[in-house]
This record gives C-alpha cells, sequence and structure tokens, in this order.
C-alpha cells in the first residue's frame, strides 16, 4: 500500500506525524530511502510505512537518522518537538495494547499526544519519562499468503521488537536526574546485546538476506551509541 495519503487509522503515532510533516513538503515517507536523496536504509523506511497500517509494530528512527532527516529537509523547532512526542506516545501506544484492544489503545495515545507536545514545549524537553516500553507482536496472515518481506519480517519479529525497544532508549531527552539516564543507558545496551542475541538465534538463510544484514548493523551502531552515551554519563 503506498503512504500518497495517510490511512486511517494511521497505527504508528511516529511515523504518522513524520508522514503529516513530510506531506507539507510535497514528500512521502517513501521519499526518504537511500535510492533518493535523505539516506535512510529502504528496509528502515518500509517498516515504517508498513507500521502506518496495522498495529504489529512500532518502530522509529534512531537518533542519527532522525537528525539526518531533520537536517536535510531543514524541520522546524516545532516539527522537531512534535517528533519527540510522538515517540513517546508511541510508546505509551505499544504499553496500552497490551491491555486495551487495538483501537482502544491507538486512540488512548491520540488523546495524550497533544499533552505531551504541550508538556515538551513547557519544560523544553524535561518532561517525566516515559521510557522504554515492551513491544507487542501480533501474529500475521498464514505464511503460506505472505510475501518474502513479511516472512523475513515474521523471521525477524522478536529480535525487530527488541530493537525496536533498544532505539526508544537511546532518546534521554524525557529523564531528569542523572542515576535515571545511567539506568535508562545501562538497560538500553541490554536491550540491544539482546537484540543481536536474538538476530542470531534465526535460521542461516535468514542470516543471509539483506534485512537480517541492515538490522544487525542497526543494532551494532545502536549499541555502540549506547555505550558512548554511558561512558559520558559516568
Amino acid at each position: 500500500m503506498s503512504d500518497e495519503n495517510i490511512s486511517q487509522p494511521c497505527w504508528n503515532i511516529f511515523a504518522c506525524q513524520l508522514a503529516t510533516i513530510l506531506a507539507k513538503r510535497g514528500l512521502r515517507i517513501g521519499h526518504l530511502d537511500n535510492r533518493r536523496s535523505i539516506g535512510i536504509h529502504p528496509q528502515v523506511v518500509r517498516r515504517l510505512k508498513d507500521s502506518m497500517q496495522k498495529p504489529t509494530s512500532f518502530p522509529v528512527l534512531n537518533p542519527d537518522d532522525l537528525r539526518q532527516v531533520e537536517e536535510v529537509l531543514q524541520f522546524t523547532t516545532e516539527e522537531r518537538l512534535h517528533l519527540r512526542a510522538a515517540i513517546l506516545a508511541t510508546a505509551i501506544e505499544e504499553e496500552l495494547m497490551k491491555h486495551l484492544y487495538d483501537d482502544d489503545a491507538l486512540l488512548a495515545a491520540q488523546q495524550i499526544f497533544p499533552t505531551l507536545v504541550k508538556a515538551l514545549e513547557k519544560y523544553s524537553y524535561t518532561e517525566t519519562g516515559l521510557g522504554s516500553f515492551l513491544l507487542r507482536h501480533t501474529e500475521e496472515n498464514q505464511e503460506g499468503h505472505m510475501s518474502d518481506a513479511d516472512r523475513i519480517d515474521m523471521a525477524l519479529s522478536t529480535a525487530l521488537h527488541t530493537l525496536d525497544r533498544a532505539t526508544k532508549g537511546l532518546y534521554l531527552d524525557n529523564i531528569e536526574t542523572h542515576s535515571e539516564r545511567i539506568s535508562k543507558v545501562r538497560q538500553t545496551c541490554d536491550s540491544f546485546k539482546q537484540a543481536l542475541t536474538e538476530l542470531l538465534e534465526v535460521d542461516q538463510d535468514i542470516q543471509q538476506t539483506e534485512a537480517w544484514k541492515i538490522w544487525e548493523e542497526e543494532a551494532q551502531k545502536g549499541l555502540k551509541q549506547a555505550k558512548v552515551l554511558l561512558q559520558d554519563l559516568l
């Protein structure tokens, strides 16, 4: 499905907010990949697009990729703030989906989103922590009806959800105290290590795919970033 128009419901609040901001520039999420001009890997872009249309995963851009998009496309301060709020809202949505029906979880997170925006505006990125939330995986259609990309995503689902959670942990703007930041970064390091372990647990044929290689590289990159953050905090 094309992201020419943002579908309703639009499940990943971060991806939907990003798509809305891009639409103001006559762009779509598909324009972000490195086959065009922005430089985000096509696998990352594909997962963002897919996450808008079904409540099975909630990826966000890692901090480096998000900065790349913001700088190349010259996002305003307000737009950058909205994306940070959307990351928090997406994390809340993931958590709520463990306890509520999908539609209700989405509605609640959408209602929380404006409050998060106001909090960020008021406290200049010092609102209370809403950090890492466990992700929830919903089974897809039967494997026989899946595309190759869906089949690979299914095989990697556990690792990708761990990676998504770890990537959100790289955003520390919403954590006030030094000790809490250290604790968060340590948890994030552990999550990236767990994602790498889970990636190595899939079948060898999956490990030979381009998708596996880009996510293994993403996990290694995230772990390196988390270690740098931890070193700076200690």
